[in-house]
């Protein structure tokens, strides 16, 4: 996937800066992306298969929940982003910051573990994945409060329209 990625931004940077044509790389760009897509897919799969026939009757609820968790909140960061409301950032980030708590101990919790890596490490991976997907959605969100010096470093006594 890394090799992957690194080619998909190789041939997108190429195009941005002309030293490639954008409409000779674009077909590649486009395959390479399903072939990502169709990637992380499996991983996701694997996953989910992973876990419930792995022991997980303990976290298996948490994993389906927190990507619950995770598509709301995207729709949630949509809807804030397109419709500017500044007000609505100030709630959702320190919220956001919360949840992104939980999934680094959950995350701590599989790397300490002494349970095999075939059990922790997927689990580990899933929550430091969900985790960067929130950081992710709280950038964004910063670029409505903050300046731009201060992208992705939300302090509310230093936002833009905090009471």
């Amino acid at each position: 996937m890394l090799e992957t990625c690194s080619r998909m931004f190789e041939l997108a940077v190429g195009a941005l800066m002309r030293t490639s044509d954008p409409a000779a790389v674009a077909d590649e760009i486009f395959a390479l992306d399903k072939e990502l897509n169709r990637t992380e897919r499996e991983i996701r799969r694997e996953l989910l298969v992973h876990g419930s026939v792995w022991r997980a009757e303990v976290d298996y609820g948490l994993k389906l929940a927190y990507f619950r968790d995770v598509a709301d909140l995207i729709v949630v960061t949509t809807k804030v982003f397109r419709d500017q409301e500044e007000s609505a950032v100030h709630d959702l980030i320190p919220e956001i910051r919360r949840d992104e708590r939980q999934y680094v101990d959950h995350m701590a919790q599989f790397i300490r573990s002494d349970e095999p890596g075939t059990f922790a490490a997927p689990r580990a991976i899933l929550y430091r994945y969900i985790k960067r997907i929130s950081a992710h959605l709280s950038n964004l969100l910063t670029s409505l409060v903050m300046p731009v010096n201060r992208l992705d470093f939300y302090k509310k006594s230093t936002a833009i329209g905090a009471e």
